[in-house]
């Protein structure tokens, strides 16, 4: 039987490859939820759908700046602006945040072709306009809320577990420096 000697630094390089190969993931296209196209339609051609195309443009070219909120408005000098935002949850990568709003787009374009008030919603991302400004408003619809359907075994446990978690969490979150994703408080 032969024994097979391998230099240190050859067996060193293999191995670090090796790691590397296991830390790469393989892209996943963005999870698509849920869309509200509003009753209310534009005709094919008209100004609203060009500043709708516009927007949209916008939208997605902006996503592609490592940017995880972006709010802007085309054609507000006329009387057909559309306003518009991406919002992308904060713990994805820029490129799945791109990926996620060229998807919307693309799909909200598909499913919401001639609405002048729409959104998607992606695991990842959710992707909104409208005819009128909702920029620094609460709406409270369009609305999509996912909800657990699993059983409490102890629901007076959960809760009081719930609540010091969500107190904990808000004190972490007043402590930390302003645009801060990180919840580690101040020091």
């Amino acid at each position: 039987m032969t024994s097979l000697s391998l230099n240190p630094s050859i067996t060193l390089l293999f191995l670090s490859m090796l790691s590397l190969l296991s830390l790469t993931t393989h892209a996943t296209a963005p999870i698509h939820l849920n869309e509200v196209c509003a009753n209310t339609t534009f005709s094919s051609n008209s100004t609203y759908q060009s500043n709708l195309n516009s927007l949209l443009s916008s939208l997605s070219s902006n996503a592609t700046h490592s940017l995880e909120f972006y709010n802007t408005t085309s054609g507000e000098n006329t009387s057909n602006p559309v306003y518009g935002l991406f919002l992308c949850r904060g713990d994805v990568t820029p490129q799945l945040c791109q990926e996620c709003v060229a998807a919307a787009v693309k799909e909200i374009t598909k499913k919401c072709s001639r609405e002048k008030v729409a959104v998607i919603w992606y695991d990842e991302c959710m992707l909104r306009y409208s005819n009128r400004s909702f920029f620094s408003t609460v709406d409270e619809k369009p609305k999509f809320a996912l909800l657990n359907t699993q059983n409490i075994t102890e629901q007076d446990r959960f809760n009081k577990l719930l609540a010091k978690s969500m107190n904990e969490t808000a004190a972490q979150a007043s402590n930390a420096p302003i645009g801060s994703k990180s919840l580690e408080p101040k020091k």
